[in-house]
């Protein structure tokens, strides 16, 4: 069989194409002109020929019926056997009837069979050039084909394979095909099943279809194909004349099914680690399908049949409303994305985030769409356990009594957490007693009221015993009436447990600085979620931060009464220390007034001592008045040259005894401050004094004053040895000093001064170099200050 392509236009040759129509319309007429022509022939030679040779009429009839349709062919034999007997026959001779009739009849029947055969032969070979079209037009398909088509004989033998097919296959286009076989096509592991299944099928039923693999006959790679086999039989008679395969390369199909199904997997495996479902929904079918992992998260059975009623039934009751009006607006092209929650098959109530993306017609109705599912339960837990444990921190440290801080953590538990929130505390002496009990709902108030005044018998069970052994939190997943039972003091108390309805419990110590406070119970009531071992955490946290509250409320009640005692003792020290001190001066003024210059000498080293010691006292007083907020400065207006004259008169003595030259240098503008008069003396004097301190002799120490906006800024600079840079961060620390200083005094005057200037408004800073002096600034205000300037302005105003 030859299956080379070729043009079935290819018999015309080049040219243009033939107007059917246009020759049909001619035929008949070209048809008449060779029997015209035989006609006029015959008609010139009749007298000389015999009668008989009018049957030469016979080549023109034939030509005619071979130019014209088998009708035409019949009709003009008719019209030349009458031309021939009322023409050409002589009318003597057609007295002889018989003897002519018979020719013309013969004439008149061979014509109408000539032309009945030539129509059968003119039909059979246009079946034939239609045939021979088709054949070049299916050749040209066969070899042109991308597909792998091959044909055997019926023995099985290949006899062609199509171009495709042996690029498919690595055959090279010289190689006959004629020394293979069909298993020599088939991957090793497929031959048996080729010879065994695909051929015997195809031989038993006349076809096979299937995936199998070829193989590459250069390679040996295999080659998955989807591959088609069929009998070629004879169309008239059924026989067998080959066999043939038409054969698909599905390798690019099967890599992109692996990968498909590789990507879907992963998908799976991510949806199922981030806790996120799928769904789509066709609105014209009235489809909606979900993932597995969807099915997961509503705790429903994968594949059953869900539609929108069924979803919006799993929604929370609370949370229905608002996701039928998200989805219904979502419908008329609003965006669908909300959190709400749900509750899962086993009962559980979940959240989840649900995020949709619709498609919509020209028209603006929706036609489907896809959209997502995500468990957000842990995150929504972990958020509510943050702001819980933040308003935690923030209640424990509004206040340092430690009574308000358990109530307020008991309310806030019960207010968002538990339905029942049970605190016992140690005492003193290592005593259990029960401090607190708060619940969420107000009518179950009286259930509180009984917990609350159970006394604790440490022989009986009790449920915070063993946090308090272990130090450890407990769990108990499932509280059961024989425990409450066992837990109960007597009836009352049992009856009150019973109304609890305590589903699950846990606990909590409360431990700070290695010491064991008490301990802290969450109870969860039938209605809530049950306790599990994530929420063991959260309360132990809750429990930690409760536990430092409360130690320091203790600690700071501890210092409270410390420092109460502190300033008791110093107030009955000052007191019984001045008495004497005042006797020391009174007797050292008089040995003064009566002894003579020894003695004198002597009493004056006395007083300064005593004034010395005065000061100190007087130091450690004003000390204790900053610790305790108590620091009282009585303002008033004061004249600011009379009070730095006065400061440095009293100073003067010590500055001569030190050798160092003291000035004052003041703007011409000072004005007057709001202020303490006796104050701004002791500040200047410890600055002044500090700075004969440290101010060799010959050195110089100005003390200066200048306006500056509403206040007025002070100044004392020396020519001392300045403070070093590492000492300077403790200037202002109380009981600081330096080495050198460690003997003129207890460290107190600075800090004093600080308390001071800072009662009065005003701000204390310095500047120091090593080897070139140091200067304290201050600033008081000036009067009137600005409160009454800012009354006195409204007034004016008003």
């Amino acid at each position: 069989m030859d299956l080379s392509p070729a043009n079935p236009l290819s018999s015309r040759g080049p040219g243009r194409p033939v107007d059917a129509s246009r020759s049909a319309r001619w035929r008949p007429a070209i048809a008449l002109l060779p029997l015209a022509a035989a006609f006029g022939l015959h008609y010139l030679l009749w007298p000389y020929i015999e009668p008989n040779v009018w049957f030469l009429f016979f080549p023109a009839l034939f030509l005619s019926s071979w130019l014209a349709s088998v009708a035409q062919g019949i009709g003009m034999t008719v019209v030349c056997a009458l031309a021939i007997w009322f023409v050409l026959v002589p009318a003597e001779r057609a007295d002889a009837s018989p003897e002519m009739l018979f020719p013309v009849l013969v004439f008149a029947a061979s014509g109408i069979l000539f032309s009945l055969f030539h129509d059968r032969v003119k039909r059979a070979n246009a079946a034939l050039a239609k045939a021979l079209g088709e054949r070049r037009i299916f050749a040209a398909l066969v070899d042109n084909s991308s597909d792998f088509i091959g044909i055997a004989d019926p023995a099985g033998t290949p006899i062609y394979v199509n171009p495709a097919g042996r690029r498919m296959v690595g055959i090279a286009p010289e190689r006959p095909i004629n020394t293979t076989t069909i298993r020599d096509f088939y991957a090793a592991d497929q031959r048996e099943f080729a010879q065994n299944v695909i051929l015997q099928t195809m031989l038993e039923t006349g076809l096979w279809h299937g995936e199998t693999r070829f193989r590459h006959f250069e390679t040996d790679a295999p080659i998955p194909v989807d591959d088609t086999h069929f009998l070629i039989r004879d169309l008239d008679t059924g026989e067998v004349l080959g066999l043939a395969t038409v054969t698909r390369d599905i390798s690019e199909i099967k890599r992109l099914e692996t990968s498909l199904r590789e990507t879907s997997a992963d998908l799976a495996r991510a949806q199922e680690v981030a806790e996120v479902g799928s769904w789509r929904f066709d609105r014209t079918k009235g489809e909606l399908r979900w993932s597995d992992e969807t099915y997961r998260i509503f705790d429903m059975p994968v594949g059953k049949l869900v539609d929108y009623t069924a979803f919006l039934d799993h929604v929370h009751p609370d949370d229905r409303a608002l996701v039928d009006a998200k989805w219904q607006a979502a419908l008329r092209g609003a965006p669908y994305d909300l959190e709400h929650r749900i509750v899962a098959g086993s009962g559980e109530v979940r959240w989840v985030r649900e995020k949709a993306e619709l498609a919509f017609d020209a028209h603006g109705a929706p036609l489907g769409g896809i959209g997502i599912v995500q468990n957000v339960t842990e995150r929504r837990r972990l958020e509510d356990e943050q702001r819980l444990l933040s308003d935690v921190g923030v209640l424990v440290a509004s206040t340092l009594d430690y009574e308000q801080v358990l109530m307020n953590l008991t309310q806030l538990v019960v207010r968002d957490l538990a339905d029942y929130c049970i605190v016992d505390m140690l005492d003193e002496t290592g005593k259990l007693h029960r401090h607190s009990v708060a619940c969420r709902d107000p009518a179950n108030r009286w259930i509180a009221d009984v917990l609350a005044k159970v006394a604790i018998d440490p022989d009986r069970p009790y449920l915070t015993g063993a946090v308090l052994t272990t130090r450890r939190p407990a769990l108990v997943a499932n509280v059961t009436h024989e425990q409450l039972e066992g837990f109960a003091h007597d009836a009352q108390h049992l009856a009150a447990l019973e109304a609890m309805q305590p589903q699950s419990v846990v606990l909590a110590p409360l431990i700070a600085r290695d010491t064991l406070l008490g301990a802290i119970g969450l109870v969860a009531g039938h209605a809530s979620r049950p306790w599990g071992e994530s929420d063991i955490r959260l309360v132990e946290e809750l429990a930690r931060r409760a536990a430092i509250s409360i130690d320091n409320a203790r600690l700071y009640r501890a210092a409270q009464r410390a420092i109460k005692s502190r300033d008791d003792v110093l107030g009955i020290v000052a007191h019984d220390l001045r008495n004497p001190l005042n006797a020391i001066t009174l007797h050292a003024a008089l040995i003064h007034k009566r002894g003579d210059e020894h003695l004198q000498r002597r009493s004056e080293a006395i007083e300064r001592a005593t004034r010395r010691m005065d000061r100190l006292i007087q130091d450690m007083l004003d000390v204790t008045r900053l610790e305790s907020g108590h620091m009282t400065v009585e303002q008033a207006r004061v004249a600011t040259r009379l009070v730095l004259a006065d400061a440095l008169d009293a100073q003067r003595p010590h500055a001569q005894a030190a050798k160092v030259d003291l000035r004052l240098e003041v703007a011409g503008n000072l004005p007057d401050v709001w202020a303490d008069r006796d104050r701004i003396l002791q500040i200047l004097e410890n600055l002044i004094g500090n700075a004969c301190k440290f101010t060799p002799a010959g050195g110089q120490i100005v003390v200066r004053a200048a306006p500056r906006d509403h206040e007025v800024v002070f100044s004392v600079a020396d020519t001392g040895r300045g403070i070093a840079p590492e000492h300077q961060p403790h200037v202002f620390d109380r009981f600081w000093q330096t080495r050198e200083a460690r003997r003129g005094g207890a460290g107190l005057g600075l800090p004093i001064v600080k308390g001071i200037v800072e009662a009065h408004g005003g701000a204390l800073w310095f500047e120091s170099a090593v080897g070139r002096g140091t200067t304290f600034h201050f600033t008081i205000p000036t009067y009137p200050p600005q409160e009454q300037l800012r009354d006195s302005r409204r007034t004016a105003t008003g």
